[in-house]
């Protein structure tokens, strides 16, 4: 079976003009060729503005956008040292609480301590109290005793004196008596004290 032939198909002028051949074109055709051409161009540059704008657009929300975002990066780093002061002060804070905390229970301890040395030295000081009482009770109770005896011992000295003295005088009054001599010549009358006139050991002689 023989090839078939290939067929050439015959371009129009038209078609001519569009692929941009523009030899052996009418002044019509130019025409429309041009005005063709120029609804691109202006398709073009309205195409070219729409993109300019779009690209100011961008550029202009990118602007915005980066201004945004430094200055949410600067309310960050504000944030941040926001944070890092709160944090401080709170680990002031913290340690202030436990100063006081610490002064506190040292207030608290010294208190006990102070109310326990107050009691050991109430408890003493009653203690010493009771002795000294006791003490001084024994020291009455001795100084008594002895200024009854020493009572008893003067009453004694004083009426065994008194005694020598009444047997003194009774001797005396015996030894005018023997001798003949009357009392009463002696101008004066002898003393006998009121102790008992009974003898304190001297002995009259005959």
């Amino acid at each position: 079976m023989a090839p078939k032939k290939k067929t050439v198909k015959k371009e129009s002028k038209k078609d001519a003009l569009q692929t941009g051949d523009i030899e052996g074109a009418s002044v019509e055709e130019l025409n429309q060729k041009i005005g063709t051409l120029e609804k691109e161009k202006n398709k073009e540059e309205e195409y070219r503005n729409y993109m300019q704008l779009e690209r100011d657009k961008i550029n202009a929300f990118w602007e915005i956008t980066k201004k945004d975002l430094e200055d949410r990066r600067a309310e960050l780093r504000n944030k941040d040292r926001e944070m890092e002061e709160m944090e401080e002060r709170h680990q002031v804070e913290i340690k202030e609480l436990a100063h006081q905390d610490i002064i506190r229970q040292l207030k608290l301890e010294h208190a006990k301590e102070i109310t326990k040395l107050r009691q050991e030295f109430e408890l003493q000081a009653k203690e010493l109290q009771q002795k000294y009482e006791k003490k001084m009770k024994m020291l009455r109770d001795d100084m008594e005793l002895r200024r009854k005896q020493i009572i008893k011992a003067l009453q004694y000295d004083v009426a065994k004196v008194s005694k020598a003295h009444n047997d003194l005088i009774r001797v005396y009054e015996a030894k005018l008596t023997e001798f003949g001599i009357p009392v009463d010549e002696l101008g004066f009358r002898p003393l006998v004290t009121n102790t008992s006139t009974g003898p304190a050991g001297l002995v009259v002689g005959a």
